[in-house]
């Protein structure tokens, strides 16, 4: 705790006020940590790369960033084209040059897909109920450059109940 003297005002951080006025003091309360001032697209960029930085350990560190920052975008705007992705990463730039950015890195021939997927589909089977589970993955062309990627889950009466759809 921080107390001030003979000074009277006020600090207000989101609606809450931090200091308790007594007398001709201030006390604070409480101050505010980093992760409170730090936007949502933040907070989350900085959590998928610590969760990226334990399950890849010996991972380059820049493969690491950009993954946390795609993966951030990629959940942040909902959205499969790139340059929605980086509408919401937590970076200065322009959007050609960060869209180049992402781009540059998906198709790095060095990006072994496997050991990026291997953890979290791992985190994902060790948390269900049943222990297990069958994955269908749908590739259709839908036009020159494009390909529709669907994702399902197959039940028991073996139909398949759709995770994502994305065209890609």
């Amino acid at each position: 705790m921080v107390i001030l003297s003979n000074l009277l005002a006020t600090h207000q951080f989101e609606g809450k006020s931090k200091l308790d006025i007594k007398a001709d003091k201030i006390l604070l309360l409480s101050q505010p940590n980093s992760e409170e001032m730090m936007p949502n697209n933040l907070q989350l960029y900085h959590k998928m790369k610590q969760q990226l930085g334990q399950w890849l350990p010996l991972e380059r560190s820049t493969r690491i960033r950009n993954m946390a920052l795609f993966l951030t975008g990629l959940y942040l705007s909902g959205k499969p084209q790139l340059s929605k992705i980086v509408r919401t990463w937590p970076l200065r730039g322009k959007l050609p040059s960060l869209t180049n950015r992402l781009w540059r890195f998906l198709n790095n021939p060095k990006l072994e897909v496997r050991s990026w997927y291997a953890p979290l589909a791992e985190e994902i089977v060790k948390r269900l109920p049943t222990g297990g589970v069958t994955l269908v993955v749908d590739s259709t062309k839908v036009g020159f450059y494009h390909r529709f990627v669907d994702w399902g889950n197959l039940q028991k009466t073996h139909s398949a109940i759709g995770l994502v759809g994305a065209p890609g």
